[in-house]
């Protein structure tokens, strides 16, 4: 656990380091929206925001139920 973390951490940090690095305005077309001259940073948080919330809520979904008992139980109410 105590490795998790500090990776964590890490990459926190390695990301951050980019995104200072990388703030220069730019210009970013998603299917049907642009959004002009937004600064670089903005984009790299904000999609690692993403892939965070991404992750946790894909990782609660992958665990399921911890038993067979406990997954009719659920269902039964």
């Amino acid at each position: 656990m105590h490795f998790y973390i500090v990776g964590i951490l890490v990459f926190a940090l390695l990301i951050s380091i980019f995104a200072v690095q990388n703030a220069a305005p730019v210009s970013i077309k998603l299917l049907f929206w642009t959004f002009p001259q937004i600064p670089l940073v903005f984009v790299v948080f904000g999609t690692a925001l993403f892939g965070l919330v991404a992750g946790i809520l894909l990782g609660r979904h992958s665990r399921g139920p911890k038993s067979p008992d406990s997954f009719y139980a659920n269902k039964e109410k």
